[in-house]
Order: C-alpha cells, then structure tokens, then sequence
C-alpha cells in the first residue's frame, strides 16, 4: 500500500499525462506499464517536499475542472483514438478519473486508520 503523499504523487503523474485529452490534442501514448509509472510516481514523491505535492495536486485538479468546464458538450463526449488504436471521450476519462480517485481515496482511509489503530 503506499502512503498518502505517494498517491498524491501517482495522481500528479497522470494527471500530467491525461493534460492531452483535455486539451484536444492527439493522444500518442501507447499501453503503460502501470506498475513502473507508478513506482516513478511514488519516487517522484519521495524526494518532492509536501508541501509541493498539495499545491501541484490543487493545481492540476484545478486545471482539470476549467479544461472540462471549457470543452463543448460535443467535445466532452467526442470519440478519439489513442496511440493503441483505443477509443475514448474526455467523457469516459473523467468517469475513469472519479473511479480512480475513490479507489486512492479508500487507500487513504484504510492507511489513516491503521495509523489511527
């Protein structure tokens, strides 16, 4: 399980990569290795002061919601094609981006209350 400032770290990583969908630009990335970016991620964090890793999580996050927020409703649900000829919709990543968030969200609560044990 990594800590909460790891998944603070892994979200700024892949927010850092999801930045093309929601700006309308090609999206080339091929399949990852989930596991090795989220070990850079974590790594990332490790020699990142905490304090960064709030603010460029507060930054992103808040990049994200004006990039959505100024897509066309036609843009939003718009099919592309990614670099391995999958499709998605800036639609489907965020529905995904919320997923993922509750999943992180839940490794918070289970690491804060072991601590809390």
């Amino acid at each position: 399980m990594w800590s909460p400032i790891s998944c603070f770290g892994i979200n700024i990583f892949w927010r850092k990569e999801s930045k093309k969908i929601t700006n309308n630009q090609p999206v080339t990335v091929q399949h990852l290795n989930f596991d090795q970016f989220n070990q850079k991620a974590v790594d990332y964090a490790k020699r990142t002061s905490r304090q960064e890793i709030i603010d460029r999580t507060i930054q992103y996050r808040s990049e994200l919601i004006n990039q959505i927020q100024s897509l066309s409703e036609e843009a939003f649900i718009e099919e592309r094609v990614d670099g391995d000829g999958n499709k998605f919709s800036a639609y489907q990543y965020l529905l995904d981006f919320i997923w993922h968030d509750h999943h992180h969200i839940n490794q918070l609560k289970t690491f804060l209350s072991k601590r809390e044990a």
